[in-house]
Order: structure tokens, then C-alpha cells, then sequence
């Protein structure tokens, strides 16, 4: 598109919009909406926070234990997730029957 400010008669035909134009001779990057930053920026924090929280969420004994490889200080296992690893249950949750 061609701007020509004026037709053979004289008149204005089309005017063309002006550029922005830096001190440094270049145009400006347009930024993106503030919704689109704010996507961003809580894709960006969900990322880092599923590297940041190791383990499973799959959870047993009445959703009172953890499955895990294997269990840490004072937990016991006493039956086995469906996922075939441990059930680990801390002793607060744990049978008074069974603790020795």
C-alpha cells in the first residue's frame, strides 16, 4: 500500500499512519497484552514447581500414607500400593496394634 496524499485534483486521498520511531533510529517491539504475560508467567511458575515437588501423590492407608520406593524415619509399611511400591505410613497413623 502506497500512501499518496493527494489525488490530480488536490485532495486528500489516504493519509498513512505515523511511525513510532526510537532515539536509536529502530521501531519498538510490541509487547503483548497483560493477559498474555500473565499466562505466561503462571505457565512459567507451574513449570518450575512440578520440578520442584518430587514424589508421587498416590496415596493409601485411609489416604494417610505415601507410596514410595521406600520409606523414610519412622515410617512403617504394612501393605502394598496397587502400583507395587510401599505404603509408608508415619507412627501417628499407624495401628496401635501392630506397633512394637
Amino acid at each position: 500500500m502506497t500512501c499518496a496524499p493527494c489525488d490530480e485534483r488536490g485532495q486528500r486521498v489516504q493519509t498513512c499512519p505515523p511511525l513510532l520511531v526510537t532515539s536509536s533510529g529502530q521501531t519498538p517491539a510490541l509487547e503483548p497484552p497483560e493477559v498474555m504475560k500473565r499466562f505466561l508467567l503462571t505457565l512459567a511458575v507451574l513449570l518450575l514447581l512440578s520440578w520442584a515437588i518430587p514424589g508421587s501423590t498416590e496415596k493409601c492407608w485411609n489416604l494417610r500414607g505415601s507410596c514410595r520406593e521406600k520409606c523414610i524415619k519412622n515410617e512403617k509399611s504394612y501393605v502394598f500400593c496397587m502400583s507395587g511400591k510401599l505404603c509408608c505410613v508415619k507412627p501417628k497413623f499407624q495401628p496401635k496394634s501392630l506397633q512394637t
